[in-house]
């Protein structure tokens, strides 16, 4: 199998790059919150990313 990739898996994933960093940040807010941050804060932050 050659090492190129087709260029539409390559736009897809140009695409898909924002959503894939805030799911790794929700992700990584989501073990802080385990670990005990106060969830008042998250919340708050959260609005911030759904608007």
């Amino acid at each position: 199998m050659r090492a190129e990739r087709p260029t539409s898996i390559v736009r897809e994933f140009r695409m898909d790059e924002g959503f894939f960093r805030l799911f790794v940040i929700y992700c990584l807010l989501e073990e802080t919150v385990h670990m005990g941050l106060p969830e008042v804060l998250w919340r708050q932050f959260s609005n911030q990313l759904m608007v």
